[in-house]
């Protein structure tokens, strides 16, 4: 006889009819060869992809070019009490990673980074790309009897020699940035000087004038 503990639910399996029952609380029997017994806690569990997170590991995605990343991708997920009984957890707990989360997460990310580019991934679409990751890798553990709490995409991971064409564009773009700057305060200084030419010219044509004016009346007086 065993308890169930606050904050999880004991599945039990029979070995001769394949009854699954579930139990919030009070004491279980398990008969040896006869009953299979599983905890599960109701609690969050947390899971990282660390065979897709980076470019050159175990699974890496692929983008539209064909190109490998990596993702640090986590997961955040809790069981369904309203459907325990058809998860695929009643091996244990462990089980749910390995047999369920891990290859719903593989087989969503794979297609969804296959429509986009690296700079799409990386920079433009990251946002969208992340909702929508999460939105159809819920549908999915939900099928399983599993509630996804949240998707959190963290570092990208490029392959190195793409890494460094892509130091080489920022610093390029960075120097094309700086020259437009360049120009556009030169050009603005220049106007300025204009303008301040064009003033003092202006000024000096009034003070003619007016020069010119009282030579006219000293003349007549």
């Amino acid at each position: 006889v065993l308890p169930v503990e606050p904050g999880h639910r004991v599945v039990r399996t029979s070995l001769l009819s394949g009854e699954v029952t579930v139990w919030r609380e009070g004491p279980v029997w398990v008969l040896p060869g006869l009953h299979q017994r599983a905890t599960l806690s109701l609690q969050d569990r947390s899971w990282t992809a660390a065979a897709m997170a980076t470019a050159d590991g175990a699974a890496p995605a692929q983008t539209v070019e064909g190109l490998s990343i990596g993702m640090d991708l986590r997961v955040r997920y809790a069981v369904d009490p309203a459907r325990i009984a058809g998860t695929g957890a009643l091996a244990g707990p462990e089980a749910l990673d390995e047999r369920i989360v891990e290859p719903a997460v593989q087989a969503t990310v794979y297609r969804i980074v296959a429509r986009h580019t690296v700079r799409e991934i990386f920079s433009t679409e990251r946002a969208q790309i992340e909702h929508g990751i999460e939105r159809q890798l819920g549908e999915r553990l939900r099928a399983d009897g599993l509630l996804l709490r949240s998707v959190h995409i963290g570092k990208i991971d490029l392959p190195e020699d793409y890494r460094r064409g892509m130091e080489v564009l920022l610093t390029e773009g960075l120097s094309a940035e700086k020259m437009r700057y360049t120009l556009e305060l030169r050009a603005k200084q220049v106007k300025e000087s204009e303008l301040a030419a064009a003033a003092e010219k202006a000024r000096r044509e009034v003070a003619a004038e007016a020069a010119a004016r009282e030579q006219v009346i000293a003349a007549r007086a």
